[in-house]
């Protein structure tokens, strides 16, 4: 198993850890905080659903071995969180799931166009009110890159609405650039 990887508090800074089972009702809680400000942003992202936030699907989340998450702790209470996705690398399942993966690819007429086609994502990210603008979200995606070049990714991305302004200025002055731009258009 995986060793837990821990960035220590140094000088009034979090501890920047590996998330644990006991962390899911209060990553939850932060998860269905992020949602319900991105739905308060833009609607097109629709309602949380009646588990969003639960420990149980934060557990279920934190079960897959393309997933990781890390929690930024102060005194003992957890003040932010990082979920981080791998995408386009093979996390376990041995030669079987490779075989199987192959052959869904060949029959799906994979590879197609994919923007995603191998790397991280960190695919949520929230700190406590009471701790933004301390530099604690910058330190959950130092740590969060740490991470994923441990697993060998060369590169992460990041999904942002275009009118989270505060979230743009973030991204940007933590080394990230825009790549694409997602159209929509409402059907009616």
């Amino acid at each position: 198993m995986e060793e837990a990887m821990n960035w220590r508090e140094k000088s009034g800074r979090p501890l920047i850890r590996e998330a644990r089972t006991e962390d899911c009702r209060q990553i939850g809680e932060l998860a269905l905080e992020l949602i319900r400000l991105e739905h308060s942003l833009n609607e097109g992202t629709g309602e949380p659903t009646p588990w969003a936030g639960s420990a149980a699907e934060i557990r279920k989340q934190m079960a897959r071995p393309s997933t990781k998450f890390l929690v930024a702790e102060r005194d003992g209470t957890l003040i932010g969180y990082a979920k981080i996705d791998l995408h386009g690398i093979n996390r376990g399942g041995g030669r079987l799931s490779r075989l199987a993966r192959q052959l869904f690819d060949k029959l799906t007429r994979r590879p197609r166009a994919s923007f995603f086609a191998s790397g991280g994502v960190i695919s949520g990210i929230l700190v406590a009110a009471t701790e933004r603008r301390t530099r604690v979200g910058h330190q959950l995606v130092e740590a969060a890159a740490e991470w994923l070049r441990l697993q060998g990714v060369s590169q992460v991305y990041i999904h942002v609405l275009q009118n989270n302004l505060p979230a743009l200025r973030f991204w940007e002055g933590s080394g990230f650039e825009p790549v694409t731009i997602v159209l929509r258009k409402e059907l009616k």
